[in-house]
């Protein structure tokens, strides 16, 4: 009887474990990207992520932390992944990116967004899609994003001590850097909202680099996941191709 017992209770317990949803722990940068990454948890991203969970009928737990934070979380295996992210070779130290004949698989992308590059109105500042020229007083870019190596690449003096995007476009307005390498959307969404910024800046063209991003997994959850992370990148893409995530709008 009471190996009976015992067998009902360890069914039970089975069953009751198996109606859980799968959890997913995933972070993404604590500081506002619009139009991707909200404080409310309506950006974009995070929109396509509760959707893809939905798809998969699996709980995603997303959490917002310092970029490097972030990074080193998933590096050492505490966190399954992290969003957004943009590909670089040394970044496959960090996690796995979804990825196709050696090179990453662009069409299981979460976003594409662009850098581009700002300058005080009529400053000596120029870039030609090329090279940059003028930028004696450096570039101010983000630090932890990948613009900084391809500032450096280029033998720019970069100031990355902020993280904010408003912040490097004063420094810009005050005469302090040359210039600012920021993600388009974000830098001008942060024109937007500030008076003091309008009319005073220009943005130029082309953009300085255009990237596919990514929500990448740890090296641990990969291991032991692989399958369930193929079907992760797989909802993405049909999630970002789908009518509801096309006319969804950012929260504000």
């Amino acid at each position: 009887m009471k190996r009976l017992l015992s067998g009902l209770l360890l069914l039970l317990w089975l069953s009751l474990a198996s109606a859980q949803p799968i959890v997913l722990r995933v972070c993404h940068e604590d500081a506002p990207s619009y139009p991707w990454l909200l404080e409310n948890g309506r950006g974009l991203s995070q929109i396509m992520l509760t959707m893809v969970a939905d798809k998969l009928g699996i709980a995603i737990q997303n959490e917002a932390m310092p970029w490097v934070r972030c990074m080193l979380e998933v590096k050492s295996g505490r966190m399954d992944g992290l969003y957004k992210i943009s590909f670089s070779p040394e970044r496959q130290e960090l996690g796995v990116f979804p990825m196709k004949n050696g090179q990453p698989d662009a069409a299981l992308r979460m976003l594409t967004d662009s850098y581009s590059l700002y300058r005080l109105k009529d400053s000596a500042l120029a870039w030609d899609g090329h090279r940059i020229e003028g930028a004696g007083k450096g570039i101010a870019a983000q630090a932890g994003f990948s613009i900084v190596n391809r500032l450096q690449q280029m033998g720019l003096p970069v100031d990355s001590s902020s993280r904010n995007a408003a912040v490097i476009l004063h420094k810009v307005l005050l005469g302090r850097v040359s210039g600012a390498a920021l993600q388009s959307r974000e830098a001008d969404d942060a024109i937007a909202a500030e008076p003091a910024l309008q009319g005073k800046l220009d943005k130029l063209e082309p953009p300085l680099a255009t990237k596919p991003y990514y929500l990448i997994f740890s090296h641990a959850f990969y291991q032991r996941q692989p399958d369930r992370a193929h079907q992760v990148w797989d909802a993405i893409a049909a999630v970002r191709a789908s009518p509801a995530y096309l006319a969804a709008k950012p929260g504000k």
